[in-house]
């Protein structure tokens, strides 16, 4: 079975176990149906350096980007593989450049950088329903907000798992 059509995905059932379909019209490219419900873009490419390794990429989840723009990134990532380019590694270095600024930055910043990184989505569209509650990002800040009121101020290379212990066991109290 293949889908070719948003509606063959939305027919796609959530079975007790994880299971993928492929999309037609692309090599390697298959919706990965999870039982919880969760439908992602997987894209599988032969590596351009290693012979027999069939690396497996996940490209975006089914409600966050469309089949014609999947289709096309997936396009993309096999003409840089056909290049002799290994996206999945191109992909690693720009997950670490990303935070690159961060590098010597406080316990605050880094915490309002991981927040903002997990509610991205939540303020871009405001239709797309949240992964999170309203109670867990309320949760999230009290957490966050004790936490920076007592090493807020200081730089990541400078805590220790103690100062961490010592913060978790007064908010606990």
């Amino acid at each position: 079975m293949a889908v070719d059509h948003i509606n063959d995905i939305n027919k796609l059932e959530y079975l007790d176990k994880d299971y993928s379909v492929s999309v037609s019209g692309v090599a390697g490219l298959s919706i990965r149906v999870y039982p919880n419900g969760k439908k992602e873009y997987y894209l599988r490419y032969s590596h351009p350096h290693i012979e027999g390794k069939r690396p497996r990429m996940m490209l975006g989840k089914v409600e966050d980007i469309d089949l014609y723009e999947v289709k096309y990134k997936a396009e993309t990532i096999l003409n840089m593989v056909a290049k002799g380019s290994d996206p999945k590694a191109i992909q690693q270095k720009e997950q670490v450049n990303r935070y690159t600024h961060l590098k010597n930055a406080t316990f605050s910043e880094i915490a309002q950088a991981w927040r903002d990184h997990k509610t991205a989505g939540r303020h871009q569209n405001k239709s797309k329903k949240s992964a999170f509650s309203d109670s867990t990002l309320k949760f999230w800040d009290l957490c966050l907000g004790y936490m920076c009121s007592e090493i807020g101020d200081l730089r990541m290379n400078d805590i220790t798992s103690e100062m961490i212990l010592s913060v978790c066991e007064s908010i606990q109290n």
